[in-house]
């Protein structure tokens, strides 16, 4: 997984019940055409039966967010699930940030930044390192 200190959304935070993300500015990302990929992944697990909704929220002014889209992240119980997703069309705005609603839990913490591609878990093969296939 690829990304920068300009792309963290959330680095490790505590997020209980509800709660809202740095907001990160777009213009390093776009342009290009292809879509912002982003992803969040659980870094200390949440009780059991606990779900979130990650609304992704846009502004033009960076104070004033509305939601162009939502993702529900079920697997929160375990240690390092991860939810990838790619920032809705719709969200055309300079500023992003990510507001979550978790249900069903006392505990978490959460990162999440925008990555540079879909996260998908490697196979044998897939990965390459110095030159050598591994995996």
């Amino acid at each position: 997984m690829i990304t920068d200190a300009f792309g963290i959304f959330t680095d490790n935070k505590t997020v209980t019940v509800t709660g809202n993300s740095e907001v990160v500015t777009l213009m390093p990302f776009s342009g290009t055409g292809d879509p912002v990929n982003v992803t969040v992944v659980v870094t200390c697990p949440y009780n059991t039966g606990a779900t979130m909704t990650v609304n992704v929220q846009e502004s033009n002014d960076g104070t004033t967010f509305s939601t162009t889209g939502s993702f529900v992240f079920k697997e929160l119980t375990k240690m390092d699930p991860r939810l990838s997703f790619s920032l809705p069309q719709e969200t055309q705005s300079r500023f992003v940030r990510l507001n979550y609603v978790v249900a069903g839990a006392s505990t978490g913490r959460l990162w999440a930044g925008v990555t540079r591609e879909q996260l998908g878990w490697y196979r044998r093969g897939l990965y390459i390192s110095k030159g050598r296939v591994v995996l």
